[in-house]
């Protein structure tokens, strides 16, 4: 998607009634393939703590259900894996960022179910969750991130976490 195209996708959503954009977000609640229906959720989620809720699901969800074999197989994988990255940055960070970081933890855990096939889509989400997750540190208490980044590094086998080293 180019940035001329996503602007005029903002714009005509930004025309519509509320009723229209509740009908929208609905639909996007059916889905149960791609992660949409799990940003849906949690932005639907009355409070920060729902949302939590609904996002660590889906991370235990989605952890047991890779399977990659082919290249569109790890692409709706990635999908999926962005789309939890943005539940967590649109939905969670900005109201608990303790709970964020708390997610990105159970998130960087979960490549562990994902194997070492250092599929590009699959690396580059990880890559965006590293950045993610040093964004949401900045708030952080430093003791408890050290916390969180130490538990992450020390069981690094599939390659995927080397990004929040790197950005250490």
């Amino acid at each position: 998607m180019t940035r001329d195209e996503f602007d005029a996708d903002r714009r005509a959503l930004r025309s519509r009634s509320p009723e229209e954009l509740a009908g929208f977000v609905e639909t996007l609640l059916l889905d149960s393939t791609t992660g949409v229906g799990d940003f849906a959720r949690a932005f639907a989620a009355e409070d920060c703590d729902g949302a939590v809720q609904v996002i660590g699901r889906s991370i235990s969800r989605w952890r047991v259900q890779h399977n990659h074999d082919t290249y569109h197989q790890a692409d709706a994988c990635a999908q999926r894996l962005d789309w939890t990255l943005e539940a967590i940055d649109r939905c969670v960070r900005p109201r608990d960022p303790p709970a964020a970081l708390n997610l990105l933890v159970q998130f960087f855990e979960a490549d562990e179910d994902l194997g070492q096939d250092d599929l590009e889509q699959i690396a580059g989400a990880y890559e965006r969750a590293a950045d993610l997750f040093w964004k949401v540190a900045k708030v952080c208490p430093a003791e408890r991130v050290e916390v969180a980044v130490s538990r992450v590094l020390a069981s690094d086998n599939s390659g995927y976490r080397s990004g929040l080293e790197r950005r250490r």
